[in-house]
């Protein structure tokens, strides 16, 4: 859910909060995010990560701490695909067995890459590519 903008992503979005504060507060009802986020987890849903555009994301689970991960801040071009991106990241590093953190940041970085290029599904980075990326901004 996406709180803000892409993760890992700077400038203006234009559509602000397209799947995230606003689209908790549709599913779960009105209310603070905390408490969203308190009564989506109460239901037994094991995490939820919440995309807050440049300054990353963050996972909560359970009776856990929230857990900020930080984004890979770039200057926006497109905003097509962010979601997408970010959504491939979370699943192939979780599917690789990694924890929330690392997974998130591959999320990020993938997000990140995608909203610099100028199509949607043609600008999905390869692994290869989004290890460059993250290689050259401190890591996973």
């Amino acid at each position: 859910m996406n709180a803000d903008q892409p993760a890992g992503s700077t400038g203006s979005s234009g559509s602000g909060d397209a799947g995230g504060s606003r689209d908790l507060h549709v599913i779960i009802g009105a209310g603070a995010i905390g408490s969203a986020i308190a009564r989506l987890l109460a239901s037994g849903l094991p995490a939820l990560v919440v995309k807050s555009g440049a300054a990353g994301a963050t996972v909560f689970e359970g009776d856990a701490a929230p857990m900020k991960v930080p984004g890979f801040p770039v200057d926006i071009l497109n905003l097509l695909g962010a979601g997408d991106a970010f959504a491939s990241g979370l699943i192939y590093g979780r599917l690789q067995g990694w924890d929330w953190y690392r997974s998130v940041r591959m999320a990020n970085a993938v997000g990140a890459i995608v909203v610099t290029r100028p199509a949607c599904a043609n600008s999905m980075p390869t692994l290869a590519e989004v290890d460059e990326f993250v290689a050259s901004r401190g890591g996973l």
